[in-house]
């Protein structure tokens, strides 16, 4: 037995009560509610491009603020010393060893290229000051024989050494001229280092 629905422009069409069926609803059942998922830091970090798709926005706002909590907390853990605005990875003594050598070589080479002949050589001597970057504070603290700081308000700026200092820390710094050599003459060299850049400058006077 089939059935039409009849739709008619009579404000108030009426039904007979005898012998005929209802028509269907035309209303949507409402979908049942599914259980809200609960995430964990894993599950949010994790998640596949579809898996995201099947989570409700709720779901979505729960993996959000799981990420960016704990994003905040790494942001948050202190930093090591004289990173330059992130914190520096951890050096064996090895690769620093390695460093301490190349940095040294090289500004022992820069240093001694400054050392030019100068008639105020004769007369107290002429100043110079070197620049240069480590990659790393360690190799500088290693360098200079200086200890690591502690803590960054233990950090300094600014230390003295002697010739002899120097010297064993970079190697031999004369530098021949025509009739004799020129070399560090003053009695102590001033080592300035910036930890937040790793850039530090040696200066001094050199003459005969």
């Amino acid at each position: 037995m089939s059935y039409s629905l009849h739709v008619t422009n009579t404000p108030h069409a009426t039904s007979s009560s005898t012998g005929k069926r209802s028509s269907p609803s035309l209303a949507t059942p409402p979908s049942a509610k599914r259980t809200r998922t609960t995430l964990t830091l894993s599950d949010a970090t994790n998640l596949s491009r579809d898996e995201a798709l099947n989570l409700s926005h709720a779901e979505l706002v729960d993996a959000f603020v799981l990420v960016r909590d704990a994003l905040d907390k790494e942001r948050k853990k202190p930093v090591a010393i004289g990173s330059a605005g992130n914190a520096p990875k951890e050096w064996t003594e090895e690769e620093i060893k390695v460093k301490v050598a190349q940095v040294a070589k090289v500004a022992r080479s820069g240093i001694k290229s400054l050392m030019k002949w100068q008639p105020s050589c004769k007369r107290g001597g002429k100043r110079f000051s070197y620049q240069g970057v480590v990659p790393h504070p360690h190799v500088l603290y290693s360098l200079s024989n200086f200890e690591v700081p502690k803590t960054k308000s233990k950090q300094w700026k600014q230390k003295k050494l002697t010739v002899d200092e120097l010297e064993n820390a970079l190697g031999d710094l004369t530098a021949p001229i025509r009739y004799g050599e020129l070399r560090i003459n003053s009695r102590e060299v001033t080592l300035h280092f910036d930890s937040d850049t790793n850039a530090f400058k040696i200066s001094g006077t050199y003459g005969l």
